[in-house]
């Protein structure tokens, strides 16, 4: 983490990085774990937007530009847990 804390100049101390890191880790694990596993599912740049899965974040538009986060779904096409943000065009 060190590393990376000074290649990515990134302010904080390498074991809160460590931290932060084994907790995202752990955090994937759980959810891939699961039967059937939680999905993330990412937005596509160029796709249609849809306000079911995800929000806007600061543009709005029927395009995405850009995915900023993941939507959460219970199950591969199953219900949404928690909406992804997305930048549309």
């Amino acid at each position: 983490m060190k590393e990376v804390a000074s290649n990515y100049k990134i302010k904080g101390k390498p074991s809160q990085l460590d931290t932060y890191a084994l907790e995202a880790a752990k955090l994937v694990w759980v959810m891939k774990v699961q039967q059937p596993p939680v999905e993330l599912l990412w937005a596509e740049p160029g796709s249609r937007f849809t306000k079911e899965t995800f929000t806007s974040y600061t543009k709005m538009g029927d395009i995405v530009d850009q995915c900023i986060w993941p939507a959460v779904l219970l199950h591969k096409g199953g219900p949404v847990m928690a909406l992804g943000v997305v930048q549309g065009k």
